[in-house]
């Protein structure tokens, strides 16, 4: 059975996956990451090691960061991770499963999606109970009209921040409407649902990418990593901050902390707390 994050932990806190923090942001370096992050302690991030769930500050996090022989682990990994004692970052998908179905905000960068045959763990876990993620969008990787058509299917909440549509990540991409914009009552009613929600806080135009062909490329190595026998998203970040000069992990370290401060803005009823 995997190990529930203890409610001492999880209390009043807002809880951050590391796989993007720990694999996919190769230019952002500890000190930038420190500097930026918010100084409160309200928010925790969420990582394994030595098969035993650890709840922390972003200073006891830096330490461990980029360890050697640390894996991505995902929520379908979880159970064996546990199990044989491994170090490992966690996925949204394994955070949402430790919280155990508790209303409280899980915080990414993009998140995962429908991406050929292949169905994300974030999206699963979201349909499992009513877990509550902030994302920016879904990966660029994936297909956002059937990210959003599976998400509304399942009976998920899917809303987005200032506006009732999503039209991509760190690329544009076209407009997909949503079932409505965020406001702090819809999270009220969320309570109530046997599905979770999902709000999509999307990233400034400003620090997006125009040029489609980067996102090819990125593609393109991510696949052909992918059949090496590598984890195909920490793939495409690193192939993505090669070819923008590390703008584009600048931007998503942007993003996360952005969807972090929005976290701890939700409304009480929405937060570790005041949940039952």
């Amino acid at each position: 059975m995997v190990p529930q994050v203890t409610e001492s932990k999880i209390t009043g806190r807002v809880l951050v996956e590391t796989a993007l923090l720990g694999c996919g942001l190769p230019s952002v370096s500890n000190q930038t990451l420190y500097e930026e992050w918010p100084k409160t302690k309200r928010i925790n991030l969420v990582w394994l090691q030595g098969g035993r769930i650890v709840s922390g500050p972003i200073e006891k996090f830096l330490d461990l960061r980029r360890e050697a022989g640390w894996a991505r682990v995902d929520a379908r990994r979880l159970d064996t991770a546990v199990a044989e004692q491994a170090n490992g970052y966690l996925t949204a998908s394994a955070v949402m499963k430790l919280t155990a179905g508790k209303l409280i905000p899980v915080v990414t960068g993009g998140m995962g999606g429908v991406r050929q045959d292949t169905i994300s763990a974030d999206l699963v876990y979201l349909t499992k109970s009513p877990a509550l993620l902030i994302a920016s969008a879904p990966k660029d990787s994936v297909d956002l009209a059937g990210t959003v058509a599976y998400l509304r299917e399942k009976g998920v909440l899917v809303l987005g921040v200032g506006q009732e549509y999503c039209d991509g990540f760190l690329f544009s991409r076209e407009k997909v409407w949503l079932d409505r914009a965020y406001s702090p009552d819809i999270i009220m009613s969320s309570v109530k649902l046997r599905a979770g929600c999902v709000i999509f806080n999307p990233l400034p135009p400003g620090l997006r990418f125009n040029e489609q062909s980067l996102l090819e490329k990125a593609l393109e190595y991510s696949y052909e990593a992918s059949r090496r026998g590598q984890d195909f998203h920490p793939a495409v970040n690193h192939a993505l901050d090669r070819l923008t000069g590390g703008r584009a992990s600048v931007a998503q370290l942007e993003g996360l902390i952005a969807n972090v401060k929005f976290a701890l803005s939700l409304p009480p009823m929405a937060c570790a707390e005041n949940s039952t």
